[in-house]
Parts: C-alpha cells; structure tokens; sequence
C-alpha cells in the first residue's frame, strides 16, 4: 500500500510539473501571437 502511494505521488509531481510547463509555454505562445497583431 505504501509503495503504491509513493509511486502515486510521484506521477502526480511529474504531472504538475509538465502541465506547469504547459501552461508556461501557451503563455509565451499567447505573448508571441499578441506582438505578431500588433505588429
């Protein structure tokens, strides 16, 4: 039961930091699409 927690936390870890990730990469993708209109 233990092991299956601790290998449950750590998908969860590696799952928030990819959609971290995501999240950082649309918002630099949103910024870049904002300058190309205006521009």
């Amino acid at each position: 039961m233990n092991k299956l927690d601790e290998s449950q936390s750590v998908l969860l870890e590696q799952v928030r930091a990819s959609s971290f990730l995501l999240n950082k990469k649309i918002k630099k993708l949103e910024k870049g699409i904002d300058r190309e209109m205006v521009g």
